[in-house]
């Protein structure tokens, strides 16, 4: 794997632990590397290394570490690749900070130094049929593979659907995925994902995300290198099951991680932001209501007294909903 990055401390940081030291260069950059270094880093000076990694790492072909991002680089790439920009490889993107990060229907994501904020593409080249919900499990469940290696506390992370992962019923992680197609064909599945590891970021609570939380606050205490290793590896042992065999083994994983089964929740439209308590206000009310009993294949959720299955829609506990007076 080569690691690209703007500053040869950005190198040093992220190199696996035990390598022994980072050798540094400028590099020679291909056709395919530098249309990708200016889509991520502008004009900004290149430095690279190599690791001969073993096992799930020789996966990925490249990762490329900036230390400020001044846009979202998901957003960067998936316009970039939708544009005609050529992806020849795994690739991973990792920013250290940044500004106009965002979640699920471009809501804000805080960036705070010492989090992690990563964005993977992948080529897919394959037709979207029974491909396509896999790939919004992958990210989450490659989440929670990597906490579950680094905590030794009862509480297990959880999957609150469609793509939070909370822990203590605090979000700690969340994630987005994006494909670009060609006809009936996912040329490339792009995968965003925050972990907050080390800092809880200022957000106002609502019924959808009572608290936020950090890793080291619940007692997973694991450095940025060490977590961003271990979610690449978990990446690409989940993703190469996904192509070979079907999404079967990470709905399984998907739903047993689940922290909403069994749970009376409440589901609003996904464009709601928040339900207000004013007695004054007009507020929508929500789409469905009820103890969800199942999470089917498509990721529709069964629901105790609703006919069909909730296909989208925000959903919020109902002791948070109780919290806020709803």
């Amino acid at each position: 794997m080569r690691i690209l990055a703007d500053s040869t401390e950005c190198l040093s940081q992220l190199m696996p632990t035990g390598i022994g030291e980072t050798h540094a260069c400028r590099p020679e950059l291909d056709a395919n590397e530098r249309a990708l270094w200016k889509t991520l880093a502008a004009d900004s000076a290149v430095w690279a290394t190599e690791f001969r990694g073993s096992g799930h790492c020789a996966f990925w072909r490249r990762l490329i570490v900036i230390r400020s991002a001044v846009e979202s680089q998901f957003d960067v790439l998936r316009e970039a690749l939708g544009n005609g920009l050529s992806l020849d490889a795994p690739t991973a993107a990792l920013a250290l900070e940044g500004r106009g990060f965002h979640g699920q229907r471009s809501r804000p994501w805080s960036t705070r130094r010492g989090n992690l904020f990563l964005t993977v593409a992948l080529p897919v080249g394959t037709r979207a049929a029974g491909l396509t919900v896999g790939l919004v499990m992958l990210p989450a469940v490659a989440v929670v593979d990597a906490i579950e290696a680094y905590n030794h506390k009862p509480t297990a992370p959880g999957i609150k659907w469609v793509n939070d992962v909370l822990m203590r019923d605090r979000k700690v992680a969340g994630v987005l995925t994006a494909t670009v197609c060609r006809g009936d064909r996912v040329e490339v599945a792009l995968l965003g994902i925050g972990v907050n590891l080390e800092k809880t970021p200022p957000i106002e609570p609502t019924q959808f995300v009572r608290r936020a939380g950090c890793l080291k606050d619940l007692g997973v205490d694991v450095s940025l290198e060490r977590f961003t290793w271990t979610l690449l590896d978990r990446l690409a042992v989940r993703y190469r099951v996904l192509h070979e065999e079907g999404p079967g083994d990470l709905l399984e994983s998907y739903r047993k991680a689940s922290c909403i089964v069994g749970r009376r929740v409440r589901i609003w439209h996904e464009s709601t932001d928040r339900v207000e308590t004013d007695p004054g206000a007009e507020s929508p009310p929500p789409l469905a209501a009820g103890v969800v009993q199942s999470i089917e294949r498509d990721l529709s959720l069964r629901i105790e007294g609703c006919v069909h299955p909730v296909t989208r829609g925000r959903l919020a506990l109902e002791e948070d909903c109780r919290r806020f007076g709803l």
